[in-house]
């Protein structure tokens, strides 16, 4: 981990300014310093601080040239490892601001999908509030329906979390598809059930229209999950 990769990580842009502005003149060193990753996560100074919400820092690394969809090696949700870009991490940890100006600003792509197929809304939907949900929708365009490699969507990671909101708005503004089932056959209400997640079961049956009578691939209903 380099002096740039600590200042990152604490948001310290006086020293991220310092060691950027002294390389000035050296492109070729400036470029390998800002594409440098940690050793442990393989993260760039640019993850680090998307991840910390320090925007000012994000700021100063885009513009002397971070590459704002350079991946990262992580095991943050599986045992294998999934590649992921600085707006990932900062839909996962809920920092809005910084998510808004990587897209608008740093020009990320939204549908960036890391090894496993998920998408930045993917980890929004999981780990951050609704405004981050909605922001990307609305003005990011994100796809809701966007579906990871076993064919787990949106709203799959968010009945899963038990995030009632994003569930909520993922559906009546969203549109997203209730019925959507995964590679599995496991539909979103079977994975609101197998995690006991009462309010989102409830609010999926009463106003989201699921069907309770869905099986999985196994013949396998909610009941069957609800009761695991």
């Amino acid at each position: 981990m380099t002096l740039l990769h600590l200042a990152a990580e604490e948001g310290t842009v006086q020293i991220i300014g310092f060691l950027l502005n002294s390389l000035k003149g050296h492109e070729t060193i400036l470029k390998s310093l800002l594409e440098a990753t940690s050793y442990y996560k393989n993260q760039t100074a640019l993850h680090l601080a998307a991840a910390g919400g320090y925007l000012d820092a994000v700021q100063w690394l885009v513009e002397r040239g971070a590459d704002v969809n350079a991946k990262s090696t992580s095991r943050q949700f599986s045992l294998r490892k999934t590649d992921q870009s600085a707006l990932h991490w900062a839909a996962q940890e809920n920092k809005w601001e910084v998510v808004q100006w990587l897209v608008e600003h740093g020009k990320a792509n939204v549908e960036a999908a890391d090894n496993d197929g998920r998408t930045v809304l993917h980890y929004a939907a999981q780990g951050a509030k609704l405004e981050v949900v909605q922001w990307l929708v609305e003005h990011g365009k994100a796809n809701v329906e966007a579906a990871d490699n076993d064919g787990r969507t949106v709203l799959h990671y968010a009945a899963q979390r038990a995030k009632l909101e994003v569930v909520q708005w993922l559906v009546e503004h969203g549109k997203a598809n209730v019925e959507a089932a995964d590679n599995d056959g496991r539909t979103v209400l079977h994975y609101a059930a197998q995690g006991a997640k009462l309010e989102v079961v409830q609010w999926l049956v009463e106003h989201g229209k699921a069907n309770v009578e869905a099986a999985d691939n196994d013949g396998r209903t909610v009941l069957h999950y609800a009761a695991q």
